[in-house]
This record gives C-alpha cells, sequence and structure tokens, in this order.
C-alpha cells in the first residue's frame, strides 16, 4: 500500500498528546528529513514544530489531546522535559498493548473512545499517589527543611509549577 502522511502542527497552546497507533506503526520524519519507525505507542510533548508522520494506508492513528498540564499526572518528569519530544507509552503505561489489542478489535469509533476513557481512567486512579512525592520528601528531610522550590523541583524532575502547584 502506498504510504500516508499525517502533520501535526504546533496549536501555540501548551498541549500535550498521547498517540497511539493501530496495525502499521508511523516513521516520525526527523529534522535531517529521515525517517525513524516509531513504537506502536507515544506520548508527545507541547509542540513548537510540525511533527509529519508517516504510515501505510491501512495504519490508523489516536490523539488523544489533553489540556496544558493534563498529562502531568501520568508522567515521572516535568512536562517541558517532554517539549517536542516523543516518549514511550510503554514507559508511562506498561498496560498499553491492552488498549491498543482492545482498540484494534473495536468496530466503530465510540468503542476505541470508551476504551481509552477505561483505560486512562484506570491508569489515573493507580497513579493516585504522586511518585515524586517520596524523592521530595526525602530530599526535604536530607536538607533539614532548607531547600528551595526550585532546588527541590530540579532534584524531582518537576517544574516549579507542578510543585508548587501539587500542594494545596
Amino acid at each position: 500500500m502506498l504510504p500516508s502522511r499525517k502533520q501535526l502542527l504546533p496549536t501555540g497552546s501548551l498541549n500535550s498528546s498521547f498517540i497511539f497507533v493501530r496495525r502499521s506503526p508511523f516513521a516520525e520524519k526527523d529534522p535531517k528529513g529521515h525517517f525513524l519507525t516509531q513504537p506502536a505507542a507515544v506520548a508527545c510533548g507541547h509542540l513548537t514544530r510540525p511533527l509529519v508522520l508517516q504510515g501505510s494506508m491501512d495504519a490508523g492513528m489516536i490523539d488523544i489531546r489533553f489540556k496544558p498540564s493534563g498529562m502531568a499526572p501520568f508522567l515521572s518528569t516535568s512536562m517541558q522535559s517532554i517539549t517536542d519530544a516523543r516518549v514511550s507509552a510503554e514507559d508511562l503505561f506498561p498496560e498499553i498493548h491492552r488498549l491498543i489489542e482492545e482498540t484494534v478489535a473495536s468496530s466503530n469509533d465510540g468503542q476505541r473512545i470508551a476504551a481509552c476513557n477505561r483505560f486512562l481512567f484506570g491508569a489515573l486512579v493507580s497513579k493516585r499517589e504522586n511518585p515524586r512525592v517520596p524523592a521530595a520528601l526525602q530530599r526535604i528531610l536530607q536538607a533539614h527543611g532548607h531547600i528551595s522550590v526550585e532546588s527541590l523541583a530540579s532534584h524531582i524532575g518537576a517544574s516549579r509549577r507542578s510543585l508548587e502547584m501539587a500542594h494545596p
């Protein structure tokens, strides 16, 4: 089958995407014009440049858009660190293969959307405790409480803003 191209353009907002493909994998065009095969599921940070993907005609793609910082609960790093980056969804969701299998078996978009909602809600519930919290607490104790927010955020791989937002 002939290849098809999909171009995702920067929107100017701080949205992030979780993209996964069904059936055939996509390849991403790098800055030198080469196409590099991507994992079956990737998480993309905020885009500041176009993302060009190429796949076969039978490839399918699901693009889940998050509002600014909406993907943060699923990440073990800061949102800023994945700007223009691709992260294998398997690194975020070890059970992503179950979602891919369920969407491939789905016969319509409504079923695929419901599968995505169930999967993400389940992943969110299973990640209720922020994995950064124990590291932050340990660092605060090591510093005897004398540590700046910037230093603490850097130590645990978070932005200052996300650290401030995590404390009501």
